[in-house]
Parts: C-alpha cells; sequence; structure tokens
C-alpha cells in the first residue's frame, strides 16, 4: 500500500479524482502487475487519502 502511494505521489497522479491514471501509474511502473490488484490498490489509496 506504502508502495502504491508513493508511485502514484512521485507521479502527480490524486487517486480520488483519476482513478483510472492512478491504475495506469501502478502497473506502468510494475508491468506485471494484474488489473484487478492495480485496481484495489488504487481504490485503497483512494480511501486512505479521503480518511
Amino acid at each position: 500500500m506504502r508502495w502504491a502511494r508513493g508511485i502514484l505521489e512521485r507521479g502527480g497522479v490524486d487517486p480520488v479524482t483519476h482513478e483510472v491514471a492512478a491504475i495506469r501509474a501502478l502497473r506502468q511502473e510494475l508491468p506485471g502487475l494484474s488489473l484487478l490488484a492495480a485496481t484495489e490498490l488504487a481504490r485503497e489509496a483512494k480511501l486512505a487519502q479521503q480518511a
């Protein structure tokens, strides 16, 4: 989870307003990451940021 938030912060991607871009950024950073896993990580980052 910390890894995902770091990737999104470095890329300037806000998972709250740009969930698809967050998923894309995570999958570009780790090409073997499945769509399902990237979606879950992006949603967890979104929830953490909203809290």
